[in-house]
Order: C-alpha cells, then structure tokens, then sequence
C-alpha cells in the first residue's frame, strides 16, 4: 500500500486524491470555525455595550475555546507556526 494511503507521509511526485481531500476538508473546517470564532466575537461586544455581562462572559469563553480547537485541529504546527 503506498505511504500516501497509510497517511504516513506526503506523495513524493504529486498530491494525491487522499491528500487533497484531506488538505480540502482542514480548509472547510478552518473557515467554518473561523466565521464561527469572528461571529461569536462581535456578540461578545454587543452584549457588553448592552450591559449583558454575563452573555459577555459566556461569548469571551466560546471565543477561547474556539481558539484553541482551530489551533489544535486546523492547522499543522509543522508549516503554520514556522
């Protein structure tokens, strides 16, 4: 079975299908946290101006947690952190 389908190691020549659906599905991924992560943002900022502390509190924690999983699972620390 070559390497590429273990997911031990990148194709050598070219991306393969397996590659490219994976790479395909981090992107999805990234983006679709990263409108979650902006959207929850701009809550925690209204509710502050509204005088929501608590609802404020809450979103900051989301963000935070938001944070850490697109860090955690979105990214490969290999190219993304230099």
């Amino acid at each position: 079975m070559p390497a590429c389908m273990r997911f031990a190691s990148p194709c050598k020549v070219r991306p393969c299908s397996v590659h490219l659906a994976l790479w395909a599905g981090v992107v999805v991924f990234t983006q679709t946290a990263s409108q979650a992560y902006a959207a929850v943002e701009r809550f925690t900022e209204l509710a502050r101006r509204r005088g929501d502390l608590a609802f404020a509190e809450r979103c900051q924690s989301e963000v935070a947690e938001l944070r850490r999983n697109i860090e955690a699972n979105g990214w490969d620390g290999q190219w993304y952190r230099g």
